[in-house]
């Protein structure tokens, strides 16, 4: 008996707040009044993705490295554990480009900073003549090498690049 009221009285308060809102709503000349939800913040990396993704000509690769490290979607052992690499590479070796394309989508979506996942889209992408897909993969893999590059020389533990996976 307790929870058909409780049910009741839900009830009433639902139809309650629908006739107020149409009642706020339908106010002559007045606008309703608007509820405003906080929006999750975008993540620095999260940001600098999107000016990856649109091939942006400003973007700093230091930064989206950095940026990557710092958020909760960074993957410290890049290609070992995702899933379509070595597809990818089976089907380059089969001449199958479109499939390893389809499986470098795979992986991109899981981890777009994987610098191996773009440098075998490169190379499918450039065997298909799908010279946009070729042109995405080449801005990434410059982009990430030119920042891995300049992180150091690799001459001595001091001076050595810092890479951001163990692939």
């Amino acid at each position: 008996m307790a929870t058909r009221n409780l049910k009741r009285i839900g009830i009433a308060a639902l139809l309650g707040t629908v006739v107020f809102l149409s009642a706020c709503s339908s106010s002559a000349g007045k606008s309703a009044p608007q509820l405003v939800l906080p929006q999750a913040e975008e993540s620095e990396y999260r940001r600098l993705l999107a000016q990856a993704r649109a091939l942006s000509f400003t973007l700093d690769f230091d930064q989206l490295r950095r940026a990557y490290v710092a958020s909760p979607e960074y993957n410290p052992r890049g290609g070992a554990e995702l899933a379509g690499l070595t597809e990818a590479y089976r089907a380059e070796e089969r001449g199958e480009y479109g499939e390893c394309l389809k499986q470098v989508d795979r992986v991109l979506d899981v981890s777009y900073m994987s610098l191996e996942a773009h440098m075998i889209g490169v190379l499918c992408a450039a065997r298909s003549a799908n010279l946009q897909r070729e042109d995405i993969h080449r801005y990434m893999t410059e982009g990430l090498m030119d920042s891995i590059e300049r992180s150091g020389d690799g001459r001595s533990q001091e001076s050595a690049y810092q890479t951001i996976s163990t692939s």
